[in-house]
């Protein structure tokens, strides 16, 4: 799981903590213009998108 962010929050520490509380879960936190592979990930967790995300919106469509 991703965990794409252009900014640095404490919700974010607090969501990878969340959902990593399942042993069967990894969440990486990576920024918007770092996702190389978008098949890398099972599931993208977008916090508070802005204009940076307009590749990640692009790449999956």
């Amino acid at each position: 799981m991703a965990l794409v962010s252009a900014i640095n929050h404490p919700d974010i520490g607090a969501l990878k903590r969340a959902i990593e509380t399942n042993s069967q879960r990894k969440v990486i936190v990576v920024k918007p213009n770092d996702i190389s592979s978008l098949t890398d990930f099972d599931v993208l967790l977008l916090y508070q998108p802005t204009t940076e995300f307009k590749l990640v919106f692009e790449r999956i469509s």
